[in-house]
Order: structure tokens, then C-alpha cells, then sequence
């Protein structure tokens, strides 16, 4: 049946190839269903017949969404026929076969919206696959990070004059609502955030010629903003639905929290050029601050999405340290750096939320190495009594931090009177706050 198809194709001209790809592709499959009951033998044949038969038949009489629409159905076809019957050799033929076609034909310069398509598709396919088997859990990793990874070279590989942007978006929702991410596989939605970032950071190398330059062409800058606000719609919207459904997780709280700050970084490197201070983009930024404060502030209120709140906090610390950065060079951004001390250290203690310490200690890191080569640096010689401000200041900052730490020490008791709503406070200590379960205690 394959020497005849592809005669009637090649030879005598009888049958398109479009007409012959379908009826071989019926073959493969038909092929592969035998299997079920001549062997394992007919699954090879039909497997490696279902994927070589296109290049057989030329690609010229069909399209790229078609020759991937094909190995697609291809691929379901190999999943199902799993089910029944498993075998390692034809878990990886059938990850090759859908990763071969994604290199022979995904990556040209028509195939960007096709390849995004394709790439999401097999991400709901594989992350969907039926955990019967052994090891399915390990075998659904290699196929959803083998994923992951073409999908971030897809999007450096475009070519730079004529990319596709809005195609770019289609892997966000489905990674985050996947299945496979609810569970041991719960990296994947924030592995998916960076690997798009990674690609859109690589695309703009690219097409700049220089490493350190990301700026993107200025005819693109409308339409990649635009892409940046949706991805981050999609981020929050798909990231808040699942954070809905399991509360206590706090990998959804911090998917939601932060995943639109990182999309704040992508635009500001790749819209402003580098060296650039940037008043607009540092007033969006320090308004996505106060948004967040505000909204600490009213998860505090709330027990049952308490998770986030510490995320909160770290966003809000995040879009100022954006925003100063945007906004502010030399010895100004170090001040600006170092007076998170104080307010890291407060909100610590108010919020009972030790993981912001380790913010601190980034923060800390990051201005004693600003104080550090500030001497080396000549652009720092212009300005004057640069020292007395960067040092003195970023020290008194560090001491009223320091004093504020060790002001009071603020901790939880149960409460014991659960009808009265009481406390038991030991001596020397009075109540600070209450809630259904606890009552903050200063001592």
C-alpha cells in the first residue's frame, strides 16, 4: 500500500500530494491499530512509516499548518495506541517524530504562527497523557520540558523583520491550566514565564547584533507592548483561576504576584534603550508598587488568601527597586536602594513575614557592591560629595534598620477562649492584633 500510494503520487502523477499524504496517513494509522493485534512489530512500521511518509511525498503540494496539523494527528494517534500497549522505543519515536517535524518545518520563516500552535497543542497532548503506565510521570517531564525548550527557541528563531508576536501568547494559558502543572510537575507555569522570556531576550540579541543591546526595531514597540499587557492578563487571569481552586499553594500566589513585575522587566529591556533613564516606565512601576501594598494590605484581612500576602510584599519590593532603577543613577540609585532596609525590616515584623529577610539580604548584597566599586567608577567622580551622600546615607539606613530589628519582637499565640475571643499574655507583654485563630503579641 505505501509502494503503491507513493507511485501514484511520484511516478504516475494519479493522486496530489495532498490526496496521497491523507491515504497514507490513513495506512500508518490503520497500521498502527493492527498492532493491537499482530504486535509490536506493525506499531514500528506504522509509527516510522506515519512520520518519513511527507518527506516521500514533497512538501510543495502542501502547507506548513498542514504538515503539522498532520504529524499533530500523528502523534494522538501513537498517545492512544500507548494506552493499550506500551513500549519505552515507542514513547521516544513518537517524541522524536513530533520534535522532527517541529525542527524540519516549524522554523522557517512562514511557520510562526503554525509552530505556536503546534508546540501548545503537543503541550496539552502530552500533559493529558494517561498515568496507567509506569513511570508516566517522569516520561510526561522529558516531553513537556523537550516542549518548553523548542518553544523558546521558536521565538529567538523568528526572523527579526517579520516576527508574529500575539502567537507567542498561546502557550501561557495552556501551561498554566494544564493538568500536569497541579501536581509533582508544579515547576512547569513558571518555567514556561522565563523560557518566553529567555526567547524574547535571545530574539532581541538577535536582531540587534550585540550581546548587551535588547532594544527591539521602533516599528515594533506598539506591538510587542501590546503583547506584554496581554501576557500579563493571561498570566494573572489563568494563574488566579488555579490559585482559586488550591488556596494553600503558595507557587499560584507568587505565579500571580510576580509574573507581572517580570513582564514589566521584559518591556522595560527591550522598549528603552540601555543606559536610559525612563520616567514613564518608573511611574508605571512604582504605581504596580502601591497597587501591591494595597493589596498586602487587604490579604492580611483575609486568612484564606493569606498565602499570597508575603508575595505581595515582594512584588511591591520588586516594582520599587524597578522603578528606581528606571529612574535613578550614580549615588541617588544607591540611596534608593538602601532605604528598603528600613522598610524591609518593618514590614517583616508587621507582617510576620520572615522570607522578606532574604529580600533584605539581596538588597544589602547589591548596594555593598554599588558602595564597593563606586571608586572605580569615573563617571561617579563629576558629582559632588557623591561619598558623604551614598555612604553616610546608605549607613544611616542599615542603623535604623538594625535599631528597628531589634525594637520589639512581635509573635503569635493560640488563643484559648475560642467563644470570648481571649488571649493568655504572658507578663510584660501586651496585645498587638487578633484574628479568628491568633492573637499577635509584642513584647
Amino acid at each position: 500500500l505505501y509502494a503503491a500510494l507513493l507511485a501514484g503520487v511520484r511516478h504516475y502523477e494519479l493522486i496530489g500530494p495532498v490526496t496521497g499524504l491523507i491515504l497514507l496517513a490513513v495506512v500508518s494509522l490503520a497500521t498502527m491499530a493492527l498492532a493491537l493485534i499482530h504486535g509490536p512489530l506493525l506499531a514500528v512500521m506504522g509509527l516510522f512509516g506515519a512520520y518519513v511518509v511527507p518527506l516521500l511525498v514533497g512538501g510543495e503540494g502542501g502547507s506548513v499548518l498542514f504538515v503539522l496539523s498532520y504529524s499533530l494527528l500523528v502523534t494522538l494517534s501513537s498517545m492512544l495506541l500507548m494506552r493499550r500497549v506500551y513500549r519505552d522505543w515507542l514513547w521516544y519515536g513518537t517524541l522524536l517524530g513530533a520534535l522532527g517535524w517541529w525542527l524540519l518545518v516549524g522554523m522557517g520563516s512562514a511557520a510562526t504562527l503554525a509552530t505556536a500552535g503546534y508546540l501548545a497543542a503537543l503541550f496539552v497532548l502530552f500533559s493529558l497523557w494517561p498515568g496507567e503506565v509506569s513511570l508516566s510521570v517522569e516520561r510526561r517531564r522529558e516531553a513537556l520540558i523537550a516542549l518548553l525548550a523548542a518553544w523558546g527557541v521558536s521565538i529567538y528563531q523568528q526572523p527579526p523583520t517579520e516576527p508574529l508576536f500575539l502567537a507567542w501568547l498561546f502557550m501561557l494559558p495552556v501551561a498554566i491550566l494544564a493538568p500536569a502543572g497541579r501536581g509533582v510537575l508544579w515547576y512547569l507555569p513558571w518555567a514556561t514565564v522565563l523560557v518566553t522570556v529567555a526567547g524574547w531576550l535571545g530574539f532581541a540579541a538577535k536582531g540587534s547584533g550585540a550581546i548587551l543591546r535588547l532594544t527591539l526595531a521602533e516599528e515594533q514597540h506598539g506591538i510587542f507592548l501590546t503583547y506584554l499587557m496581554l501576557a500579563a492578563v493571561i498570566t494573572l487571569m489563568s494563574g488566579l483561576w488555579q490559585w482559586r481552586q488550591q488556596l494553600q499553594l503558595r507557587r499560584w500566589a507568587s505565579l500571580v504576584m510576580l509574573a507581572p513585575v517580570i513582564w514589566l522587566l521584559l518591556g522595560w529591556l527591550l522598549l528603552v534603550p540601555a543606559g536610559e533613564a525612563s520616567g514613564a516606565w518608573a511611574l508605571v512601576s512604582l504605581f504596580a508598587g502601591g497597587v501591591y501594598g494595597a493589596l498586602a494590605w487587604r490579604l492580611e484581612q483575609r486568612s484564606e488568601w493569606r498565602a499570597g500576602l508575603v508575595w505581595a510584599l515582594l512584588a511591591a519590593h520588586a516594582s520599587y527597586s524597578l522603578a528606581v532603577v528606571m529612574w535613578l543613577q550614580e549615588a541617588s540609585l544607591t540611596l534608593a536602594l538602601a532605604a528598603q532596609f528600613v522598610s524591609l525590616v518593618w514590614l517583616a515584623r508587621r507582617y510576620q513575614a520572615s522570607e522578606l529577610y532574604w529580600l533584605l539580604k539581596l538588597v544589602l548584597a547589591v548596594v555593598v557592591a554599588r558602595l564597593t566599586f563606586n571608586p572605580w567608577l569615573d563617571n561617579y567622580q563629576a558629582a559632588s560629595h557623591w561619598t558623604l551622600l551614598t555612604y553616610v546615607g546608605a549607613a544611616g539606613f542599615a542603623v535604623a534598620a538594625t535599631w528597628l530589628a531589634g525594637r520589639s519582637v512581635i509573635f503569635l499565640v493560640h488563643q484559648l477562649d475560642d467563644v470570648a475571643g481571649g488571649c493568655v499574655v504572658a507578663p510584660g507583654c501586651f496585645v498587638y492584633g487578633g484574628g479568628p485563630a491568633f492573637c499577635a503579641v509584642r513584647r
